[in-house]
């Protein structure tokens, strides 16, 4: 008897359930680390602050940490306020499946968008940021939709030249009469929907609808450009700005300050290749690489759906990739260098189904089967190696120690200033009789420092005339903490450690993490 193959539908649902239930395990073992007490801060504002004050010394869209505040209602863990982006990274898993269905035809284009699907469930890099109160699972989720809008269209160039957006067709399927039919309009909504919601989550997913219309027009010049596809692409760009445009006054006035105080060192070739071992290989599994193996697929993928008759997805896929990555190259080396890590999680997802499109077109099955089944094995791997990692930053663990080992009248100097918000939310429950100082200033400061010292302004760099200062409140204290993170940065000159010095004597001084130090002075 010839046996039944499992539903894809089913599957879908399985590794729904799988991914939520991956990103749940230990959800609020680690402390929060610096950006997610920030999370935690801000949210706790008033929507005037978050929506005014905030927006002008951080330099994120404030719909975040909106959201984060009706979440509230939940709890104010770290498990409770990291669920937010586990809700939005289970719900990614549908979008990524169907992404992947418009890279091949019939049997195999399910079977790409399973692999793609159960490889974004077990990625070790999707893993870690969805176990954090940030919006990159959101950000992710919006590309998610906007790409598969943008997939179903590439692969039906007729429907995409339906006059404008195919109202008239869905108003047809609508009535389910004779004259039903596929209509472009729900993809159309996907992708202009998502492309918008992906700016509100983070300022450079501007990349990605930059990058998005530049493959669109692309696909549509191999159509032969006809009339209504430039006026759809129009109208799609016209109605992505309308949804953005109240936040686009401040998202220039962020820029600005982006261009101005910006923490992350000068771009380097090194550094600008560093992301594509990111997107190409598996987090966590150090020293073994499975780089070059997926690169490989990817390429392999791109070539199957072109033999197949799905150039447009593979323009789609790749021009993402590759438009985006020489964007933020370019935008790096001529303004101000944006190349840490969380800002490429999207760009992971192009990478992906292109790597499932690899292994569903092998055509025997026992290697396509054995491919996949290593892949994925890695890749849980690298999960459980992530899972079991210590935490970023372990403010927790500091708070307690401070409070066990801390006398009466006591005090917590921080470089920079903004390290007081993860020690309130951790410190001052044990002990709220410390005080905790922000150096220069209590944080936010405004200040904007001068010449050379000049810092981010709510984190501004410590400054010579500062001395005054850091003495005064050493001298009221006991005895004197310092905590420092990136203080090469924040404190070039190591003016707060040296003035300490002059007025005490160091007794203890413990690396915390890679760019944190604590101290004490008697």
């Amino acid at each position: 008897m010839q046996s039944r193959a499992v539903p894809a539908q089913l599957i879908v649902l399985f590794l729904i359930a799988a991914a939520a239930s991956l990103r749940l395990v230990q959800l609020g073992q680690d402390s929060f680390w610096l950006d997610e007490a920030y999370s935690h801060w801000f949210s706790a504002q008033t929507w005037h602050t978050i929506w005014v004050d905030v927006t002008s010394y951080d330099f994120h869209p404030p719909l975040y940490f909106s959201l984060l505040k009706l979440w509230r209602v939940f709890g104010e863990t770290e498990f409770a306020l990291r669920a937010l982006s586990v809700i939005a990274a289970t719900a990614t898993v549908p979008f990524i499946y169907l992404i992947g269905r418009q890279t091949l035809p019939g049997r195999d284009g399910v079977l790409a968008g399973v692999i793609a699907a159960a490889l974004f469930v077990v990625s070790p890099l999707h893993l870690d940021y969805a176990q954090q109160a940030r919006p990159y699972t959101l950000l992710t989720l919006s590309v998610a939709v906007s790409l598969s809008g943008a997939a179903w269209l590439a692969v039906r160039p007729a429907l995409m030249a339906r006059p404008w957006l195919d109202i008239k067709g869905f108003a047809a399927s609508l009535r389910l009469g004779p004259a039903a039919g596929e209509t472009a309009l729900p993809a159309w909504c996907a992708l202009i929907v998502g492309a918008a919601g992906a700016m509100w989550f983070h300022n450079t997913a501007i990349v990605f609808v930059v990058s998005l219309g530049l493959t669109g027009l692309w696909i549509a010049a191999r159509q032969g450009m006809a009339r209504a596809h430039i006026l759809n692409f129009v109208i799609a760009g016209c109605a992505i700005l309308a949804l953005w445009s109240p936040f686009a006054a401040t998202f220039f006035g962020q820029l600005g300050g982006v261009t101005r105080d910006h923490w992350t060192p000068e771009l380097s070739w090194r550094r600008a290749l560093g992301p594509l071992s990111t997107l190409l290989d598996i987090k966590s599994i150090q020293p073994i690489t499975v780089a070059p193996i997926l690169g490989i697929l990817g390429y392999i993928g791109l070539k199957a759906m072109e033999r197949e008759g799905r150039q447009n997805t593979a323009i789609l896929l790749a021009g993402l990739f590759f438009i985006a990555y020489a964007l933020l190259v370019l935008f790096s080396v001529a303004v101000q260098s944006v190349f840490i890590e969380r800002v490429f999680v999207w760009m992971s997802l192009p990478c992906l189904v292109a790597f499932a499109a690899g292994i569903a077109s092998v055509r025997k099955p026992a290697m396509k089967a054995g491919v996949a089944a290593a892949i994925l094995v890695v890749s849980m791997y690298g999960s459980w190696q992530l899972i079991k990692a210590p935490s970023h930053e372990p403010w927790r663990q500091v708070a307690e120690f401070i409070s066990a080992e801390a006398g009466p009248g006591e005090a917590v100097m921080t470089i920079p200033n903004s390290l007081t918000i993860p020690l309130s939310y951790y410190l001052k429950p044990l002990r709220p009789d410390i005080d905790l100082v922000g150096l220069p200033e209590p944080f936010p400061a405004r200040r904007q420092a001068v010449g050379e010292a000049k810092g981010i302004d709510f984190n501004p760099r410590i400054a010579p005339d500062d001395t005054a200062v850091i003495g005064g409140h050493a001298d009221a204290a006991s005895r004197v903490w310092v905590i420092d993170r990136l203080a090469a940065h924040f404190d070039p000159d190591a003016v707060v450690l040296d003035t300490l010095r002059r007025h005490r004597t160091e007794t203890l001084s413990i690396p915390l993490a890679n760019h944190m130090m604590l101290y004490r002075f008697e």
